[in-house]
């Protein structure tokens, strides 16, 4: 993910990206890698605004509460497609970052419920025969 920028640029247009490396780069290859999963992005920093708006509606974005990511995002929250959850300190991290965990278990046991359920309802060729007789 580190790039050499004596030599070329990262590419990347974000004005707050280090020179070295755009962490945005490194979330689109992730997000590519596994597109049916829910990302959760922690940040605080500058450079944590390049992934940041990488995220999909659907995923979560978690800027810590009156540090440079949060202010960035909070002049503009609209540029982020991620559910936005801030966070004070540890207690307050591992509280909502729990919190968010169990709602995407839920969430996802519930669709593979309503999925299996919506398979099971569905007739067969069988049974659509049988019907028609």
């Amino acid at each position: 993910p580190h790039h050499d920028f004596t030599t070329t640029p990262h590419g990347c247009n974000c004005i707050l990206c280090p020179p070295n490396m755009c962490k945005g780069i490194v979330m689109e290859k992730l997000i590519s890698q596994a597109e049916d999963q829910t990302f959760i992005y922690l940040g605080d920093g500058n450079g944590d605004y390049c992934p940041s708006m990488k995220l999909r509606k659907g995923d979560y974005c978690m800027p810590r509460k009156n540090f440079p990511l949060w202010h960035v995002i909070s002049s503009n929250p609209t540029l982020i497609s991620a559910t936005i959850d801030e966070w004070t300190d540890g207690g307050d991290l591992e509280c909502t970052l729990l919190s968010l965990i169990n709602s995407i278990k839920s969430s996802t046991i519930e669709t593979n419920t309503n999925n299996a359920n919506n398979t099971m309802n569905s007739p067969t060729k069988e049974t659509d025969k049988m019907n028609m007789n």
